[in-house]
């Protein structure tokens, strides 16, 4: 499909300042010819001996330059077969553009037993959409007058990360991390909304920048997050060790925007929000047995978490600001090696409570929001494997069972409240597995076979779509000379075009895995 990428990396400077510069570019063509992306990235890296410590630079540097494809309807239980799989419903000028810059600087200094860190972060990243969707009544009798909405959004963030802490060492090989961090973030936003209509086979896509918007929408919101952290790795005997941390966390947010009233257009308006919070784990390990390369270790942890709730950029600019996502969870597990070394496992149970989740919420008109999900329960347990068949030839196996399920969490669907207590996540699989074999030795032909297996999902909260499982197959195959390798390498070689992930646009629409990719690739090294 006309897609091509390269990069191309070295170093330079010497002992005394070593740099490094990355350069990548690709071109990737899309299953529907209406869609690609385009994106370079840029990455030099710089470090030098600074008042008795060590500082580096990073300058990091993107830009993308996307056409996007189009999520697909569902129709009762299933995506709408009336539809082709890859039609796209976007405006003919959609976009999805964005321009990014981040700027990172650390210093490193030791002093007796300890070592002090400290890194600052700015970014600013440029984001310019333009996208389309179907409307909800897009396929009545007769026709709406028009049967899809667009979307068109400016938006320009800033980030600056700040952290410093100190590691000191003690004798019996313990060790205590204390420091703070600090984001701030900055997001301003301006939105248009449109109206248009489109074929269903994805004909006659109309240009929305030639045409007046609806309304447009604007907002802003500043957030300060503070955290002072302190944590500690000791050992407790020669064969368990003992992590423990404590945070306190601080937020503080103001969001600028609009808020819709029973009559008349939506007036400006604020939301202000500040938390204070602990949050903290509790690990321990225990090396039960060891002979040779041969071992068994049993672990555990309890964590409490907190984090501010993601912000909401969607069309309408509310002056809304989420619920902080919260969340406690405890996990048990064993891992070890057998077979002198060639065998390593890893079995492991966990189960969390989660409140607050966010998750995409259509609006009024079908328009894309996000709301916080009440409570939710997370339980499971997961398994992996790799065994060294010989020296160049490896299998790995892995195998997942999740539960995911709502707790309290009451819906508004067509005007009726809706309990979905004990209803599961849609797309949240219960079964994901997997098995794969690596053949590669230092030299010569280059070989590998994985194949994945997702389990059925619900596609939406009520639990009413069931989308049945799949299975995906890769490989490749290459041979590596001394300085290059070549490598022919094939993605979904079953050509499956599932539903694996909601739109943020749209109500009740989903995007398809991707289609089969085959790619020929040499790599050289100097």
């Amino acid at each position: 499909r006309g897609s091509v990428r390269g990069t191309v990396s070295g170093s330079f400077g010497g002992d005394a300042v070593p740099q490094s510069i990355a350069l990548e570019v690709e071109k990737v063509g899309l299953s529907d010819d209406d869609a690609d992306f385009r994106r370079a990235n840029l990455l030099y890296r710089a470090q030098a001996d600074v008042a008795g410590g060590t500082f580096g630079f990073d300058l990091n540097a993107s830009a993308l330059r996307q056409k996007p494809n189009s999520p697909v309807p569902r129709t009762g239980p299933v995506l709408d077969p009336s539809l082709p799989v890859d039609a796209n419903f976007n405006p003919s000028d959609a976009k999805l553009d964005e321009n990014r810059l981040q700027l990172t600087g650390r210093f490193s200094k030791s002093f007796g037993n300890s070592e002090w860190n400290t890194t600052l972060s700015y970014a600013h990243t440029n984001l310019d959409t333009l996208r389309g969707f179907l409307a909800p009544d897009y396929a009545e009798d007769p026709p709406p007058p028009s049967n899809a909405e667009g979307f068109g959004q400016q938006r320009h963030v800033t980030d600056v990360y700040f952290d410093t802490h100190v590691v000191s060492t003690f004798k019996d090989g313990a060790t205590l991390t204390y420091g703070l961090d600090y984001m701030f973030g900055r997001a301003r936003l301006e939105n248009q909304i449109y109206e248009y209509t489109v074929g269903l086979d994805g004909s006659n896509r109309p240009a929305l920048s030639s045409m007046e918007p609806l309304d447009e929408p604007a907002g802003s919101d500043r957030r300060n997050f503070l955290g002072l952290y302190v944590q500690s790795d000791s050992h407790l005997s020669d064969n368990v060790d003992l992590l423990a941390g404590i945070r306190v966390n601080h937020t503080n947010e103001t969001m600028d925007g609009e808020m819709d009233v029973p009559v008349g257009d939506p007036v400006p308006a604020q939301d202000h929000r500040h938390e204070s919070r602990f949050s903290g784990s509790l690990g321990l390990s225990w090396y039960v047995w060891k002979d040779g390369a041969d071992s068994l270790t049993l672990y555990g942890d309890v964590r409490d978490t907190f984090k501010p709730a993601a912000l909401d950029f969607g069309p309408e600019a509310e002056a809304n600001i989420l619920d902080p996502e919260t969340a406690s969870s405890i996990e048990i597990g064993a891992k070890g090696t057998a077979l002198q070394g060639r065998l390593a496992w890893d079995v492991s149970s966990f189960f969390m409570y989660f409140d607050n989740l966010v998750v995409p919420k259509a609006k009024g008109g079908g328009l894309p929001g996000l709301e916080n999900a009440g409570k939710e329960v997370f339980k499971g347990a997961e398994f992996e494997l790799h065994y060294a068949i010989t020296d160049d030839l490896d299998f790995y196996g892995h195998y997942a069972h999740h539960d995911a399920r709502f707790g309290d969490f009451v819906q508004d669907f067509d005007g009726v409240p809706t309990q979905l207590d004990g209803k599961r996540l849609e797309l949240s699989p219960r079964q994901l597995g997997g098995v794969g074999l690596v053949y590669a030795p230092e030299r010569g032909w280059q070989a590998s076979a994985v194949y994945n297996r997702v389990g059925s999902r619900f596609l939406n909260k009520r639990n009413t779509a069931l989308a049945p499982a799949y299975g995906t197959f890769d490989a490749s195959i290459g041979y590596r000379f001394e300085r290059c390798e070549l490598r022919l390498s094939g993605r979904n070689l079953g050509d499956r075009r599932d539903p694996v992930a909601e739109s943020e646009l749209g109500e009740g629409q989903y995007y398809r895995l991707p289609a089969r990719t085959i790619e020929l690739g040499l790599s050289c090294q100097r």
